[in-house]
């Protein structure tokens, strides 16, 4: 259920017949997703995962990750009550080489073959909007495959057009993304030699804009379900990597430790939106960008509260 969650060790073995709602189904709402992480592989029938959000969520965009290998965008799309205006639907890889009115590719009703499902990639990010028009309102992101049992998940990444990729969590567990929730095992230590910035945009669906994490944040964990973004070092394709060792099934709430760093939160907040920057004082850094510790804003916005380096 919504913010339980379970560890095995070994492999684990489903021997339900029935897919789907019958066999296994993980349930996410008020208290985050429900997380599941194995210590060996996955035998059995197809599972469901469920992410019921917020009302807040409804009709506004969000990005996404399959938490479950072998799920398809199809059933998704038809299970997920996905916005649609006439032949385009609110389901889009971002691809940052097109031009910057076109980096989303929106997929098409006319996409969607049945006989010939198009598959999630494991690790790769999507935008999505959905619109559910029940009592009460609860969005809810389906998902229909089987447990994510690779050791480890890689996914291109390329420094065309500006860099940016967007890419998503492969897992059903929670994954340590910076140095203070986990030193050794982390999202951004892991990539930093492959990443222009050593951070990670977020889209806040309450807000709708971007927040960024990196190296200098308080700990943080990617959600099942999450997408985000990273910007690829100039000149190349590399491989993002997510890896079994990243996992947890533990949530931010339990890593809170004190602070005792030197920190100020500036906050801009009007009728309909909230922004936020954090200015920290660390040992060793220096008034000029300290990748890690200084990230860039990412993508316009007709609000924004921001610092400039000093230099």
């Amino acid at each position: 259920n919504s913010g339980k969650s379970l560890f095995i060790g070994n492999d684990l073995i489903n021997n339900n017949s029935t897919s789907g709602d019958n066999s296994i189904r993980f349930n996410a709402g008020d208290s985050g997703p429900a997380a599941l992480k194995i210590g060996g592989s996955y035998t059995g029938s197809d599972i469901k995962f469920n992410y019921r959000m917020p009302e807040t969520f409804n009709n506004k965009w969000r990005l996404i990750a399959a938490p479950l290998k072998n799920a398809t965008i199809n059933e998704f799309i038809d299970n997920s009550l996905v916005v649609t205006s006439g032949l385009r639907t609110a389901f889009a890889p971002y691809d940052d080489a097109l031009s910057a009115n076109s980096k989303y590719i929106y997929v098409t009703t006319s996409d969607l073959d049945a006989s010939n499902p198009d598959p999630f990639i494991s690790g790769k990010g999507y935008a999505t909007k959905l619109n559910d028009t029940g009592s009460p309102v609860r969005p809810t992101l389906t998902f229909v495959g089987k447990i994510q049992d690779a050791a480890s998940v890689s996914l291109l990444i390329s420094s065309a057009g500006d860099g940016f990729n967007l890419v998503g969590n492969p897992y059903s567990s929670w994954l340590f993304a910076n140095s203070p929730a986990y030193a050794v095992n982390n999202l951004l230590t892991a990539n930093e030699s492959i990443l222009n910035e050593a951070t990670i945009w977020l889209w806040d669906t309450d807000n709708q804009t971007y927040i960024t994490k990196n190296q200098g944040s308080a700990a943080f964990r990617i959600a099942p379900t999450q997408g985000f973004f990273v910007k690829a070092k100039t000149g190349g394709v590399y491989n993002f990597s997510f890896s079994e060792n990243m996992q947890t099934i533990t949530t931010d709430a339990n890593y809170r430790t004190s602070n005792t760093r030197f920190e100020i939160n500036l906050f801009i907040v009007t009728n309909y939106d909230q922004r936020n920057t954090t200015v920290r004082y660390n040992n060793n850094r220096t008034t000029s960008f300290d990748n890690g510790y200084d990230s860039s804003l990412f993508g316009g916005d007709d609000l924004s509260i921001y610092t400039e380096l000093v230099e």
